[in-house]
């Protein structure tokens, strides 16, 4: 019995293992792909296991000083390792002392880059970033990547700003946290568009964090400087067919030409994510928001998340009546202006959804007790969520900040008295 046990642990044998199928391997090797160390010693078993290793071990990386100058300083890795880099970061001050032949000499071996990330950078429109970029042989970069994240990066100038990602037209997802210019150069002007500015008709999703949301989304739909001044009932033509859109602190004064690019998207948009920056329990924003947002014409939206439910203010103060009971109608928004919250413009905002096909809907909010959840009318929220707009809402999700786990979700639930006939699953994340 015992030889028969060690029998069974020994390998099996080269006339049964040549008999099973590559695919097999790959399926398994797959499975290491969170494994670095793994994967490094499975690509010294055989010849065969080799190329699928390395697909996971370079598929996505960050370039680091070293990792860099291994590349460039081996033409065996240059050749061997480069062709399996898909997503690539360049991150850091580093990046600086990288000179224009060495990053040229990489970029073009990258021929199944797709995805691109910056983070913090400050660049000027000289140096080996615009030069090797786009003196490589013609388009390849413009029409292989198609993903483009940039973060904590500042420009010399709006112009550079727009020259830079108007060089890759075949974005589909594009990318701007905390992305910022010079402000004595960075105002919006029609002759900062090269005659060559391409058109993003294959961008699928946009997302802006920290940024100055007005100048970036009429250069990226091609409106005219004075957009923002433009009569409220203006519905411009846009080119850019966005299916998901994130906007998640939008400023005071940016919320009219918000208001109008949304309803220019159309059908188009089926995910959004939105959120106003409020100056503690100021309600002048609020008001802006009723009747400037209007969610009416993206008759496809299916995932609404709220951002900025900032509930932890000082100092607090309780809301005055509330106004829920005039929510009957889709066309009463005025009574909203009455519901003495800030947040207040959570209801308007929802009560325009014209999109029958809602599935999904988040909360983003921070709080640290229980009674700063008075300040939202909790009874005007099932009300809208019970209309016929909502009738295939699935899950609502209250991604919480600011507070620990116990007893949160029971404040939420005895809350939300009209979602539990409607079975509506509530989930309620935490965040740290």
């Amino acid at each position: 019995m015992c030889d028969d046990r060690n029998e069974s642990l020994n390998p099996l044998p080269t006339r049964l293992t040549s008999r099973i199928a590559p695919e097999i391997y790959d399926q398994i090797l797959a499975k290491l792909y969170s494994s670095k160390s793994a994967l490094s010693a499975s690509s010294l078993v055989c010849r065969s296991w080799l190329p699928v290793c390395r697909f996971h071990l370079f598929s996505d990386v960050t370039l680091s000083s070293a990792f860099f100058d291994f590349l460039v300083s081996s033409p065996h890795a240059m050749l061997t390792v480069t062709r399996y880099i898909r997503n690539a970061t360049f991150r850091g001050s580093w990046c600086a002392t990288i000179t224009t032949p060495s990053a040229k000499s990489l970029l073009v071996h990258l021929e199944s880059l797709v995805q691109l990330r910056l983070e913090t950078w400050s660049w000027d429109g000289r140096g080996w970033l615009g030069v090797a970029m786009f003196a490589i042989p013609k388009g390849q970069f413009a029409k292989q990547l198609t993903t483009l994240d940039l973060r904590r990066v500042h420009f010399s100038s709006f112009a550079v700003f727009t020259h830079f990602i108007g060089g890759f037209f075949m974005l589909k997802d594009l990318g701007l946290d905390n992305v910022s210019w010079d402000h004595e150069m960075g105002k919006f002007r029609r002759s900062s568009l090269s005659p060559a500015t391409p058109v993003f008709q294959q961008l699928k999703k946009l997302c802006i964090k920290s940024c100055l949301y007005t100048p970036i989304l009429s250069w990226l739909s091609s409106l005219s400087p004075g957009f923002s001044e433009a009569v409220t009932d203006h519905v411009p033509s846009t080119r850019i067919p966005l299916e998901e859109l994130s906007l998640p602190d939008i400023l005071p004064g940016e919320v009219g030409f918000i208001g109008r690019f949304l309803r220019s998207l159309g059908p188009s948009l089926n995910h959004l994510e939105i959120g106003f920056l409020m100056y503690g329990s100021d309600v002048s924003t609020a008001r802006d928001i009723l009747g400037a947002v209007d969610l009416s014409l993206n008759a496809n939206l299916r995932i609404i998340c709220i951002h900025q439910v900032v509930l932890y203010q000082f100092p607090f103060s309780a809301p005055s009546p509330s106004a829920s009971h005039f929510v009957t109608m889709n066309t009463d928004i005025l009574p909203f202006m009455m519901f003495n919250s800030p947040y207040a413009w959570i209801f308007a905002l929802l009560s325009t959804v014209g999109s029958s096909s809602i599935t999904q809907v988040t909360f983003h909010m921070w709080l640290s007790t229980e009674s700063q959840l008075d300040v939202i009318d909790w009874q005007c929220l099932n009300r809208i969520l019970s209309k016929s707009a909502f009738r295939n809402l699935q899950d609502i999700c209250f991604s919480i900040s600011g507070i620990g786990e116990v007893g949160v979700e029971q404040w939420l639930r005895r809350r939300l008295w009209n979602l539990h006939a409607a079975k509506i699953t509530v989930n309620i994340p935490f965040l740290e």
